[in-house]
């Protein structure tokens, strides 16, 4: 796995960040995108409940940006948000 962070509990739960650090919301999306794709298809292997942030710029990225999969969610999280996405995402109350 090559998330920038992951929390891993085999068999429970588990949380990836990706960091896409760039004024280029595209470039954010769509690569933090296919990489959070590919970490929720890995924790798969080993967790029911999975969860992936792409985190970028303040002023970037929206808030409150999420896509449903059927292994997980990946949201796109504002840096400054990112420590309320991972006490929410802990939770899985979306999953």
């Amino acid at each position: 796995m090559g998330a920038d962070l992951a929390v891993v509990l085999p068999g429970q739960a588990a949380l990836a960040i990706e960091c896409k650090y760039t004024d280029d919301l595209s470039y954010v999306v769509r690569d933090g995108y296919h990489q959070g794709m590919t970490y929720l298809a890995e924790l798969a292997e080993v967790n029911r409940l999975a969860a992936v942030a792409v985190v970028g710029p303040d002023g970037v990225v929206p808030l409150g940006t999420r896509t449903m999969t059927a292994l997980g969610s990946i949201d796109l999280v504002p840096s400054a948000t990112l420590a309320a996405w991972v006490t929410t995402a802990g939770s899985f109350d979306h999953a």
